[in-house]
């Protein structure tokens, strides 16, 4: 063992045809040594180890990845005796006695009473009401101020100002609603009810009909809702009904077939003759 608690010697390998001496590791990075106990002991790389415990483990050698070989090794490390020191005696330190202190005769120590601390009341914060001379039911630079003088603040809302109907942006500022506006129709703030306007039908209530492939009685006639819910007067057949500029003929025979009193086409198949009484 050398003095900085590695081995001497190098790895070595020895030649098994004649027990001899076959190659001593002088160069580092020719071969790895790998510690398969690195709790026992560490090599380097040139094969000298340092014991770190006491005990049996492997070592492994391997060339550019390949191994080679595997060997037992047996690690020693002397015990180093310890001498204890002995725990001096601890020194048991005297209390002095306490000096009685003379308290008077009959004199009793008030006791202090607790000071009551008084909860703050909250400040009523004013509501700020308009100036007397503020603008009210009146449009100023695009903003509705209504009746009571207060700012309209509502957003993508719509808000109905003398009768007609204003729609007020996401600043809030509103302006006369024209045209087509979510599923409404208006002419200078007017909403349109109970009307056919390009193709859609706006209902009683001002809102545009939205059901599909149906039939719709708008007034007195019918019309037919196609699969984006425009409307189109019907004329001639349609499911088991039949028009004419739509009006639905009842109780007559169009083109060979009966349709009664409700409107709805005969169909009564399994009765070869049957008679019926028309106007």
């Amino acid at each position: 063992m050398a003095d900085d608690g590695w081995t001497k010697d190098p790895f070595i390998f020895s030649d098994i045809s004649n027990d001899g001496c076959g190659y001593t590791v002088r160069q580092s990075g020719l071969f790895t040594f790998t510690s398969n106990n690195p709790e026992l002991f560490e090599v380097n790389g040139i094969g000298r180890m340092r014991p770190l415990a006491s005990g049996k483990g492997t070592l492994t050698v391997s060339y550019h990845g390949l191994e080679l070989c595997t060997v037992s090794v047996t690690t020693s490390v002397p015990e180093v005796e310890v001498t204890p020191t002995p725990s001096p005696e601890p020194t048991v330190t005297e209390k002095p006695e306490p000096t009685p202190t003379k308290t008077p005769e009959n004199t009793a120590t008030p006791t202090p009473k607790p000071t009551a601390t008084p909860t703050p009341k909250p400040t009523a914060v004013p509501t700020q009401k308009p100036a007397a001379n503020a603008p009210k039911n009146e449009i100023v630079d695009g903003y509705y101020y209504q009746s009571n003088g207060q700012k309209y603040t509502k957003k993508n809302s719509f808000v109905q100002i003398d009768g007609k109907w204003y729609w007020a942006d996401s600043k809030a500022k509103v302006s006369i609603c024209n045209g087509a506006k979510g599923n409404y129709y208006f002419k200078n703030g007017v909403m349109q009810k109970n009307v056919v306007i390009k193709k859609y039908y706006y209902q009683k209530n001002g809102k545009k009909y939205t059901k599909k492939n149906t039939l719709v009685k708008i007034g007195s006639k019918y019309y037919w809702a196609d699969s984006k819910s425009r409307v189109k007067l019907c004329n001639g057949a349609k499911k088991n009904y039949y028009f004419v500029k739509g009006v639905m003929q009842k109780n007559k025979v169009v083109k060979g077939y009966y349709y009664q009193k409700n409107g709805k086409k005969y169909s009564g198949r399994r009765q070869r003759k049957r008679w019926f009484r028309l106007p």
